[in-house]
């Protein structure tokens, strides 16, 4: 199976093309955990590519705790201290592209996790619940939680 366009981008240290697809990808698609087993975020990690691995943590909304098929997050399996030296967090916090709302995770096993908006998001008109399985790229809609279920 072939990869996406946009995971080739970020290997390869493709900056303008990188920030080109960025325009347009959902923080899922950012997210993807391609055929190989990892992310785009791992792709320019592995690579070296440091200004795509800055762009993607500070603009691109890529998850820094994603697991590749060798268990590994893109920091783990990042080439040079350099690159490494990337994901620390800075004190005044972080990238808020996609997350403008309150929102909570919950895992759901090793490869996938929930997330439950608990207002509305951009894209509904009332405060119901999302739930999105990144191991399965969908998003279904359910009914609001109570602040007890959490």
């Amino acid at each position: 199976m072939a990869v996406s366009a946009f995971y080739l981008a970020c290997g390869n240290g493709e900056i303008d093309e990188v920030r080109e697809y960025l325009k347009t990808q959902t923080v899922f698609e950012v997210n993807k955990i391609e055929p190989n087993g990892s992310t785009a975020l791992h792709a320019a990690a592995h690579n070296n590519q440091r200004d795509v691995v800055q762009l993607l943590l500070e603009t691109g909304g890529a998850s820094r705790s994603i697991q590749n098929n060798h268990q590994l997050t893109a920091y783990e399996d990042a080439q040079s201290d350099e690159v490494k030296k990337l994901f620390a967090r800075s004190p005044a916090g972080h990238s808020a592209r996609f997350v403008n709302e309150p929102h909570m995770w919950e895992k759901i096993n090793n490869r996938a996790l929930n997330v439950y908006f608990s207002q509305p998001t951009a894209h509904s008109h009332a405060p119901d619940r999302y739930e999105t399985s990144k191991a399965k790229n969908e998003i279904k809609h359910r009914t609001a939680p109570t602040d007890n279920q959490f």
